[in-house]
Parts: C-alpha cells; structure tokens; sequence
C-alpha cells in the first residue's frame, strides 16, 4: 500500500503456487506480482531487482538462490530460519526478519526500496561475507578444477 508501483516477481513454482495466486486475488494485487514460474534465466531477474527475499521457515544457509543474489550485489531479506543467524547478521550483510511475519517482511521491503544507501551496504557487506566464507566464482572455479585433477590422477 505504501509503494504503489511495487512489482513482486515469484520465480519458481511449487506447491504453494494456488495459494499465492489465491491470496493475491483476494487483496487484489495481482497488478503487483508476476508469477515468472520455473526458469532457467534467473539472471535475467537478478538484472531488474532491487531486493531479492528468501523467507523459508525451514533454513536458508546455505541456499544456491541466496548466494547467487548476494553475488549478483541484490540486497537481500532472509527469515531466521535453522543457521541462518550463525552466517547472516542484521543490518550488516541482508535484512533479518522472523519467519512467517508478513509485517516485517513488509517493513524491510519498504525499508531497502526507501534506502539506497543502506541496500549498497547491504550488497557490499554481503559480497565480502561470500568472500571470506570462499563463495566467490573464481574461488569455486579453482577448487574444482582441484578437485578435477585430484580426481584425474
């Protein structure tokens, strides 16, 4: 309500595909949201975002979809969900918010579209994180490769 030209693109499917399409429909904001389904071009999405939300109750460390935002410089708002507060810190490298709280979950999103400032520390902090913790592409370049040629011989 707050950000009226807002877009919220669902990439994926599953099986809560029916409910989000129900619930959008009973807010009436499908003028909002793109359901992009499954793809293979993620990256065309990560080109266009301006927050990249991963919200499982479950666990988030270390989920692929994550790390390949925060790669991408996406600043990021992740549910406490399992391990994810012994990696990602609050306010330093993504947003932290409680899982299943829609109201925080809104209140990060308003918070990082409004913020630019703290949305490229976010990014930045972010990147030096996956630095450290060996995430970077030419980090797991040569660790395959040295994998490879362990293999080979």
């Amino acid at each position: 309500k707050k950000i009226n030209n807002a877009k919220f693109i669902f990439v994926g499917q599953g099986v809560l595909e029916e409910k989000v399409k129900q619930t959008l429909k009973e807010n009436k904001t499908e003028k909002n949201a793109v359901l992009a389904g499954r793809r293979l071009d993620v990256e065309r999405f990560h080109d266009i975002a301006e927050c990249f939300i991963a919200i499982s109750p479950v666990q988030n460390v270390f989920s692929v979809t994550i790390l390949e935002a925060m790669l991408k410089g996406i600043p990021c708002i992740i549910s406490k969900a399992g391990d994810t507060e012994k990696f990602f810190k609050d306010g330093e490298n993504c947003l932290l918010i409680d899982a299943k709280n829609e109201k925080q979950l809104s209140e990060a999103i308003i918070k990082l579209l409004e913020d630019k400032a703290l949305a490229s520390r976010l990014s930045k902090n972010a990147k030096i994180l996956l630095k450290k913790l060996g995430f970077e592409r030419e980090q797991i370049l040569k660790q395959t490769m040295q994998l490879y040629l362990q293999a080979k011989k």
